[in-house]
């Protein structure tokens, strides 16, 4: 394995991560970021785990008078062109981590000198690797740009993977940390590895069963 530097130095700056009870709270901590950044004039792309919640905020942000574009499978033709346009001046894109894959963000001059396009992740994902491809879309090839990261204790990630007599506890403390979320995504990796694993273990049963059965007959 080769490790290949970057072409060049990256000056992406991402944000500690911010913590809610509830994901009203949430939601609420995270438009008042759109509106903060949108009257700075940088564009925003909010990272969202599913539809509904990227229907929700899209709401939410069109209510306070902001043009927001929304890109989450439903409207599939229109992923790349809209992605595209993501960090031009004052845009503000909600997008799910599948939609637009591949299509590259570019910011131009004006957008550089205010500092590049500026992502929110609406929750962490099981697997930190998804929370890291999603901040990867601002400041790509030395541009500006930065990321925040939002959780609160009714995220999919906690729920499933932390333990039921532990979620209370921490709730009632307020405790909710980077060392918390990333703790849910390695039992979530855990549990995710035993399962490829156990599909691995049924084909090579099932091939060297049907080798076995053919051979004989």
């Amino acid at each position: 394995m080769v490790c290949i530097p970057n072409h060049r130095k990256c000056l992406r700056k991402v944000g500690v991560l911010k913590a809610y009870s509830t994901k009203k709270a949430k939601r609420d901590a995270i438009v008042r970021e759109v509106v903060r950044y949108h009257k700075m004039g940088r564009p925003v792309l909010i990272g969202t785990k599913n539809i509904d919640e990227s229907e929700i905020l899209g709401e939410r942000i069109t209510e306070l008078g902001l043009s927001c574009r929304i890109i989450n499978a439903v409207r599939s033709e229109e992923e790349a062109a809209i992605i595209a346009e993501a960090g031009k001046l004052d845009a503000v894109t909600v997008a799910t981590n599948m939609a637009g894959r591949g299509t590259d963000i570019k910011i131009d001059e004006k957008v550089r000198k205010l500092g590049g396009l500026h992502v929110i992740a609406t929750e962490c994902n099981p697997s930190s690797r998804i929370d890291r491809q999603l901040f990867g879309r601002a400041a790509r090839q030395g541009d500006p740009g930065s990321a925040s990261h939002y959780a609160c204790f009714e995220d999919d990630v906690l729920k499933r993977n932390l333990p039921p007599t532990l979620m209370p506890m921490l709730r009632h403390l307020g405790v909710l940390s980077t060392l918390v979320v990333k703790w849910a995504q390695f039992i979530a990796g855990r549990k995710a590895y035993q399962s490829r694993l156990a599909v691995m273990r049924t084909d090579n049963w099932l091939e060297e069963s049907l080798g076995f059965s053919s051979g004989d007959i």
